[in-house]
C-alpha cells in the first residue's frame, strides 16, 4: 500500500467538468443581493443589554419589525447574550458586531412547539433548530461576533455518549444550529460558530448560498445539503472556512432520499481547512438512515472542491452512488491535499459519472488500525474515538 498519492487524472471520467467559466463569478453578487436591504441607512435595531440574561423575544421582535419595514440589520453589540431559537426573516441581516456572543439555551423546552423541517432527509415535525428560516429571500448572518451552542456531554450529547437510539423520540431530536429550508439569496459571513449539538449549517432546498469566512469548531457535519419534492438545493458556495471539530463526521454532506427524487447542484467549496473527521471529507449518500427504499432516482451533479486540506478522515470521498445507475455527476476536486487518511481505498467511489482529481495529494494514515466503519463500532470504541479528537483538538486549540 502506497502511503503518498497524488492524482493528476480523472476516474470513471470521459469528460473534464467545464471551468472555463467560474462558477465563482456569482458569489459578490449572491452577497450584495442577501445584504442589500439589510443594509439600508437607517434601518438598524441593536438588542439592549437589559435584555442579556434572555434576548430571545427581543431578537425575534426586531427581526419582525425590520422584516415589516422593508428590510434591516438586527445588531448584537459586544456582550454575552443569552437566547432561545431565532427565526429569520426576508431582508434581515442578523449582524453580531466584535465580542458579541449569542449563547443558545440547552433546554429543550425552549425549543418546541414542534415545527414542520426535516430530520434525515424526511419531512417531519419535531425540535426548532437553534436560527431558522422559511421560505425566505434575502437573509444573512454576519460579523466578526460568535454563536454558541452550548452542547456538551451534559446536555444535548448525552444519549448519543451513551450510545442511546433517539431517532424514534421527537422531543430529544437535536437542533440543528443554522437551517434554511426553501430559501433564496443568503450569506453567512465572518461568524465563528461553536458547540453545535448535531448539524451546523443544514440547507434544504434552498438555492444561492455563500458561506465565507467562518469558523466551525463544533458540529457533526459543516454543510449539509439536500433537495426535497419542493425544490431543488442548488448555487451552494463555501470560500475560505475552517471547519475543526473535535467531532466532525463529514466536511460536506450531501443526502439524497430515494424516496423523493431530489436534485443538488452547483455545489463549490474553496479554501477549506479542515482538521479530523471520523467518515468523510465529502460525503454524498443516496439513502438516509430512515428511508433505505424508494422508486425515484435522486441526482447530485456539479460538484466542486479546491484548495482542500484536512488533517484526516476515514476516506476522503465517499460517494454512495446507485449499484444499476448514475447518481452523481460531474465531480472535480482541485489542488487538495487529504492526509491520514484511515481507509487503504483512500475513497469510496461508485454509481457516479466524470470524477476529476487535478494536483490531489492523498496520504494514510499508517499508524491507524481500522476497527471498521463507524455503524459497526461500539459504544466504547465511538466514545474513544471521539475522546482522542477532543483532546486533539483542545490541543490546537491551547496553541493558538
Amino acid at each position: 500500500m502506497k502511503a503518498l498519492i497524488t492524482l493528476s487524472l480523472a476516474i470513471f471520467a470521459t469528460s473534464v467538468f467545464a471551468q472555463s467559466a467560474s462558477p465563482w463569478r456569482s458569489v459578490d453578487e449572491i452577497a450584495r443581493t442577501a445584504g442589500r436591504a439589510s443594509n439600508l441607512e437607517g434601518r438598524v435595531i441593536t438588542i439592549s443589554t437589559t435584555h442579556a440574561q434572555n434576548a430571545t423575544q427581543a431578537i425575534n421582535d426586531a427581526i419582525v419589525a425590520s422584516n415589516r419595514a422593508g428590510g434591516g440589520r438586527v445588531v448584537i453589540p459586544r456582550g454575552l447574550f443569552h437566547t432561545g431559537p431565532i427565526v429569520l426573516l426576508s431582508n434581515v441581516n442578523l449582524h453580531l458586531e466584535e465580542g458579541a456572543v449569542l449563547r443558545f439555551s440547552t433546554n429543550p423546552r425552549e425549543y418546541t412547539p414542534l415545527q414542520n423541517t426535516r430530520w434525515e432527509s424526511i419531512d417531519s415535525t419535531c425540535i426548532k433548530p437553534m436560527i431558522y428560516a422559511y421560505k425566505q429571500t434575502n437573509v444573512a448572518i454576519t460579523g466578526p461576533g460568535t454563536l454558541d451552542g452550548q452542547a456538551s456531554t451534559a446536555n444535548w450529547w448525552r444519549e448519543r455518549v451513551e450510545g442511546q437510539s433517539v431517532a424514534h423520540r421527537r422531543d430529544s431530536l437535536f437542533p440543528s444550529f443554522i437551517r434554511l429550508y426553501g430559501c433564496r439569496n443568503v450569506l453567512i459571513e465572518g461568524v465563528t460558530i461553536l458547540n453545535a449539538p448535531f448539524w451546523v449549517v443544514h440547507l434544504a432546498a434552498s438555492e444561492r448560498v455563500v458561506v465565507r469566512n467562518c469558523r466551525i469548531r463544533s458540529g457533526y457535519n459543516g454543510i449539509t445539503i439536500e433537495g426535497t419534492t419542493s425544490g431543488a438545493s442548488r448555487n451552494v458556495f463555501v470560500d475560505d472556512c475552517e471547519i475543526n471539530s473535535p467531532r466532525l463526521q463529514n466536511v460536506l454532506h450531501i443526502r439524497a432520499n430515494p424516496s423523493l427524487g431530489s436534485v443538488v447542484e452547483d455545489i463549490h467549496l474553496r479554501s477549506i481547512r479542515a482538521g479530523s473527521s471520523s467518515h468523510a471529507i465529502f460525503f454524498a449518500e443516496r439513502q438516509s438512515d430512515t428511508v433505505v427504499k424508494g422508486s425515484h432516482v435522486p441526482t447530485i451533479r456539479n460538484i466542486s472542491l479546491e484548495n482542500i486540506t484536512s488533517r484526516g478522515s476515514r476516506y476522503a470521498l465517499f460517494i454512495d452512488g446507485l449499484t444499476n445507475g448514475v447518481f452523481a455527476r460531474n465531480v472535480t476536486i482541485r489542488n487538495s491535499t487529504f492526509e491520514g487518511i484511515r481507509a487503504e481505498s483512500l475513497n469510496r467511489i461508485f454509481g457516479t459519472e466524470n470524477v476529476t482529481f487535478v494536483n490531489t495529494t492523498f496520504t494514510n494514515d499508517p499508524t491507524y488500525k481500522s476497527v471498521g466503519t463507524l455503524r459497526e463500532m461500539t459504544n466504547e470504541e465511538r466514545r474513544r474515538i471521539a475522546e482522542q479528537r477532543r483532546r486533539e483538538f483542545l490541543q490546537q486549540q491551547q496553541q493558538r
